[in-house]
């Protein structure tokens, strides 16, 4: 199987959490779809990608770490609010946080995983 067909994969799985948090880190649409892209294309050409869904996931998350300082944007309460509604000030908190910390939380919290593969991934590079 090509990297097309586990991308593909991989995006129909997982799709809508790897664009949420892609926009956590950048807190835009724009920079969400440069750094995801960007992700999605370097992992490719370096023949990243694997079958297992979720090693690819954990591989992409750490890909979107990395790349997303060079995509991140001024944070915009009104883009936020359009897109999630109305928040507590926590939230919005944790989107002015630093991309590591943000990143961190995201993970435990929404994608369920443990702390020590939210580390793991965060490191990764």
């Amino acid at each position: 199987m090509d990297d097309y067909e586990n991308v593909k994969k991989l995006l129909d799985k997982y799709g809508d959490d790897i664009y949420r948090f892609a926009f956590v880190l950048t807190c835009s649409d724009k920079g969400a779809s440069a750094l995801l892209s960007e992700a999605v294309s370097v992992l490719s050409g370096e023949d990243k990608f694997t079958k297992n869904l979720t090693e690819n996931r954990n591989l992409l998350f750490s890909a979107l770490v990395e790349y997303a300082p060079k995509h991140a944007g001024i944070f915009d309460s009104k883009q936020i609010k359009d897109k999630y509604g109305e928040k507590d000030e926590t939230f919005y908190d944790l989107l002015k946080a630093p991309i590591a910390e943000k990143a961190f939380t995201h993970l435990t919290l929404y994608e369920d995983l443990t702390e020590k593969e939210a580390r793991e991934i965060i490191k990764r590079k």
